[in-house]
């Protein structure tokens, strides 16, 4: 047996080697679908019309979400945006990885959704926000990269001076990477990571231009789209989370089920074809909620959800949210998400739910335990 560790060298090596037996599996598509990630720092679902806000418009991505189905439960794992990206790319959790906006990371030693993709024959680009070590050279079988590093952009590696609104430029750069896509050619996936969900607006006007050149190319059939945040704080746990995959994803739907950041590594793998390298993961493909079809009842899907917030963690059932801070020594809370739409209030002192309270606890102390290394 593998161990739980196993380097990501030696996982690329098995991977290789397990190309012609996937395949070979008929279940799986003959072609696995092309992947457009548009990734957002720090934004809150409640920041989009779509998750009912009122005052802002968003309409584009509101309408990506009527072409395919939105999770109305999907919460952040991590504070800073960089630790929620690298749990994204990782499946694995801020206290296996090591990143944080205080401690940023070089993640050489994990195997990200890029090296999964890339093993797997996928032409695979990044542009924007990276933060996880190696600017010039994120490598992680990323072919194409523009990496925004602070004030400085990057493009494969050389600095390249840019002016206008920051999401513009990085679009611009996102559309040459799919001009060089095409039907029947290798499949791709191109990660966008804008930073700054106050320009949310500005990120909106960015999400009909990639649809746009995705279509041009002919490739909308083949490509999947998933729109979601990298971040988020245990007071806006909730991260827009949406897909969309013609002829694969049913329009207009909403989901009910609580996922997390680190499910949504499994799930691309899963639709990839992929196998999931060893490396003690806590999160499980949620593909089946996404295509609208049933999980086996004898493994339903789960209905707690955690994260790690810097010196707050955090355990969510299908109502509460526990945030445990400074390991119990700090202001606790228990957020009835239900009642709440803000997510303010605090009933951790109210002996009404103390049961659910000490449940949410002991679970979360599990989990940190299991999941830590």
């Amino acid at each position: 047996m593998p161990s739980p560790f196993e380097t990501r060298r030696a996982f690329l090596a098995t991977l290789g080697s397990a190309i012609p037996l996937l395949a070979a599996d008929k279940k799986r598509a003959a072609a696995p679908p092309n992947i457009l990630m548009i990734l957002v720092d720090d934004l809150p679902a409640t920041m989009l019309g779509c998750y009912g806000n009122k005052d802002l418009k968003t309409p584009n991505i509101d309408a990506l979400a009527r072409r395919g189905v939105r999770f109305q439960s999907a919460l952040v794992s991590s504070k800073a945006s960089v630790t929620g990206r690298a749990t994204l790319l990782s499946g694995r959790t801020s206290m296996q990885h090591g990143i944080s906006a205080d401690a940023p990371g070089n993640a050489a030693n994990e195997v990200l959704l890029t090296d999964v993709l890339s093993g797997l024959g996928y032409d695979v680009g990044f542009v924007g926000a990276w933060g996880l070590g190696n600017d010039k050279q994120p490598g992680h079988g990323i072919r194409w990269s523009y990496i925004q590093a602070g004030d400085q952009m990057l493009w494969n590696g050389e600095p390249v001076q840019e002016s206008g609104d920051a999401p513009a430029i990085l679009t611009r750069r996102a559309l040459q990477f799919l001009e060089q896509q095409k039907p029947g050619g290798k499949p791709f996936a191109l990660i966008v990571s804008y930073t700054g969900s106050l320009g949310i607006a500005s990120v909106d006007n960015q999400v009909p231009l990639l649809i746009g050149k995705i279509h041009e190319r002919g490739l909308d059939e083949s490509t999947m789209i998933v729109f979601t945040a990298s971040g988020g704080s245990p007071e806006a746990l909730r991260a827009p989370l949406m897909y969309c995959w013609p002829g694969h994803v049913p329009v207009e739907a909403v989901r009910p089920e609580l996922v997390g950041t680190y499910d949504l590594f499994p799930t691309i793998c899963d639709v990839a074809g992929a196998t999931l390298p060893a490396r003690n993961l806590c999160g499980r493909s949620y593909l089946p909620l996404v295509t609208g079809k049933p999980f086996p009842k004898k493994h339903p899907w789960k209905t707690m959800v955690y994260g790690s917030f810097g010196n707050a963690d955090a355990a969510s059932d299908s109502r509460f949210t526990l945030v445990i801070h400074d390991d119990g020594k700090g202001a606790n809370q228990l957020i009835d998400r239900r009642s709440d739409g803000k997510q303010t209030g605090n009933q951790y002192g109210n002996r009404a739910f103390v049961t659910t309270r000490d449940q949410l606890r002991r679970n979360l102390t599990q989990w940190k335990t299991q999941y830590s290394k």
